[in-house]
């Protein structure tokens, strides 16, 4: 018994897909019998008190799953002698490594679910670095204006107490040294980061080489932090479960850097 079966080829990107199956009797939500299935959404369920599965691939079919939710069932969420090929999507229990695609791994949600996302180029924190800097001014207390640089980067799993950047800001001119250390403990599977013109865009952590990301904002006044002479070097890092830190590659922000990336910004303006 099934919800529904294609024998040809189908493409699913929506809709709810519940197994009505009778107790003791095998029935799935979705049964692939021939062809290629793609899966980019919808919600599939076989309940929790029947003998059946999510997916049911039979021998030469194809099923490529890169999104949808799959929910409780009685058997397990996948099943079959065909391929099913999964780079998205979250399943109640953990699939097998098999059914992952190339470039792809399973992860365990904080709800007890588990997904499947771009697998970093190598465990822990990621090379990859995203800094944007802000047009707007932020003004503090006592008329002090702000310039912010929010720098996001990534990890690959939860499996970390603490994320955040290292700074050392050098202003070469009067050989003036701030260290400061940005930490955090909120990871997410993607942000909306507004650039500089205003434009807000969604980044993933696959962006960034990771399963999850974090930023943080970084604020410089005028002044000293604010002209030519200034080099800042940023270093992403992350401290274990046990105490470890690890550390990502040094991005080195300059005004060369800061002005290719934005011509409009006025940090780092050479002094008047």
């Amino acid at each position: 018994h099934t919800t529904i079966a294609n024998y040809n080829n189908m493409e699913i990107s929506g809709g709810i897909f519940v197994n009505n199956g009778i107790e003791g009797i095998t029935a799935h939500a979705l049964w692939a019998a021939a062809g290629t299935t793609t899966i980019t959404g919808g919600t599939f369920n076989g309940k929790d008190n029947y003998n059946g599965f999510n997916v049911d691939a039979s021998e030469g079919a194809i099923v490529n799953i890169s999104g949808g939710d799959f929910l409780n069932v009685h058997s397990g969420s996948l099943y079959g002698d065909g391929t099913i090929s999964v780079s998205g999507g979250t399943f109640f229990d953990k699939i097998s490594e098999n059914r992952v695609a190339e470039g792809y791994k399973v992860i365990e949600n904080t709800n007890g679910t588990y997904g499947v996302v771009a697998a970093p180029e190598e465990d822990g924190i990621m090379d990859k670095m995203l800094v944007i800097c802000d047009m707007e001014i932020k003004a503090g207390e006592n008329g002090t204006k702000y310039y912010p640089v929010h720098i996001y980067s990534g990890i690959d799993s939860l499996k970390y107490k603490e994320v955040g950047f290292k700074v050392v800001a050098t202003n070469k001119k009067t050989q003036q040294v701030v260290n400061l250390t940005l930490d955090t403990t909120v990871v997410y599977r993607s942000m909306k980061v507004t650039d500089f013109d205003g434009i807000v865009n969604l980044y993933k952590a696959s962006d960034l080489g990771g399963a999850y990301m974090f930023g943080k904002e970084l604020l410089f006044t005028a002044g000293n932090w604010t002209n030519a002479d200034t080099e800042i070097q940023i270093t992403p890092y992350a401290i274990d479960l046990n105490g470890k830190e690890i550390t990502g590659t040094t991005k080195l922000v300059t005004n060369e850097t800061i002005q290719e990336a934005n011509p409009k910004y006025e940090l780092f303006k050479e002094d008047k």
